[in-house]
């Protein structure tokens, strides 16, 4: 009875009741398969100190995700078939021929352990074997050169961060990942997306070091999404750093050679959430980004740099 009166008195003074926690844990019923549509685009710019215009590529990748959620284990933990399928790596026209559209077969077939909290713990590889396949991240010009100039390999991260490329559990395929902890509107969880030089943040002398690059995960409540309720849940990555400063601790001589290298990523996802199973309805990331590098040379002009511009789409197709 007091807990009636109190929300009485809250709704009668205008304010709001609060809102009971919500534990964001999926269940994996066996038997249960989920279809999935990925689409990947990337649209980079980049130009040198004898280019005033900045040249501009497409890349991509598409493909469709099928989970089947085959026995559990222990914990709400499961045993499931994961398989990447129609995957196609994508080179966006250019002003010398058409867009070029490359199969990369026979895709991805892999037995994974996949815990309630949307973490992949285990991996095996079921795929039969196959040729090497480029991704796309390689159609950029800072890529290329990643073997042969370390700087390079940094800047690269940037792209594969945009792209979302790398160990599966850290694709958009297996995201959003849930906290631990029950969480209300407003509240956060961070999950590292990859790892990127930075300032320690307790260190006075503010060394940069290689540290984790997290995803910071917001619950925004329930919000309309295709006609029904969902959760809605969002997430922001933030990068910004120079690698001149982190590479000349070590190697003071690296500011003979250049004055600064900045390079900056910022991504957003948009996650809608199913409210009885927790499973993905839909997710969509933006990122933006790039880097130049300015060499003592040529203190006014970049003597190369890029911008980047990424979309990814994952859709729920069908659950059966």
């Amino acid at each position: 009875m007091t807990n009636v009166l109190l929300l009485a008195s809250m709704l009668a003074a205008g304010q709001t009741a609060p809102v009971e926690p919500v534990q964001l844990a999926r269940v994996l019923k066996p038997g249960t398969t989920y279809k999935y549509r990925v689409v990947n685009q990337l649209i980079s710019d980049e130009r040198n100190l004898m280019v005033d215009t900045f040249i501009p590529s497409t890349s991509g990748l598409e493909y469709d995700i099928e989970l089947t959620i085959e026995k559990e284990l222990v914990d709400g933990i499961v045993e499931a078939r994961y398989q990447r399928k129609n995957f196609v790596a994508i080179e966006g026209e250019t002003t010398e021929r058409d867009e070029v559209r490359t199969p990369i077969k026979p895709g991805w077939d892999l037995r994974i352990q996949l815990s309630p909290l949307n973490k992949v713990l285990d991996i095996k590889d079921l795929t039969p074997p196959r040729k090497p396949a480029r991704w796309t991240g390689e159609a950029t010009p800072v890529a290329m050169n990643v073997r042969q100039d370390p700087i390079a390999g940094f800047i690269s991260q940037i792209y594969q961060l945009a792209q979302m490329i790398g160990p599966l559990d850290g694709s958009i395929d297996f995201s959003p990942q849930f906290p631990v902890r029950p969480v209300r509107p407003g509240d956060t969880w961070k999950v590292t997306a990859g790892f990127s030089p930075q300032v320690l943040k307790s260190d006075k002398n503010k060394r940069i070091a290689v540290q984790r690059a997290d995803y910071t995960y917001t619950y925004r409540g329930l919000s309309e999404f295709n006609g029904k309720s969902a959760h809605k849940i969002e997430s922001e990555l933030k990068i910004d750093t120079d690698l001149v400063d982190f590479f000349a601790q070590d190697a003071p001589v690296v500011r003979e050679i250049y004055t600064k290298i900045p390079m900056n990523l910022t991504a957003k996802i948009v996650f809608h959430v199913d409210t009885v199973t927790m499973h993905t309805l839909d997710g969509q990331m933006t990122a933006t980004g790039g880097y130049q590098i300015f060499a003592t040379e040529f203190p006014d002009r970049a003597v190369q740099e890029g911008k980047l511009d990424s979309r990814i789409r994952l859709q729920l197709i069908s659950r059966k």
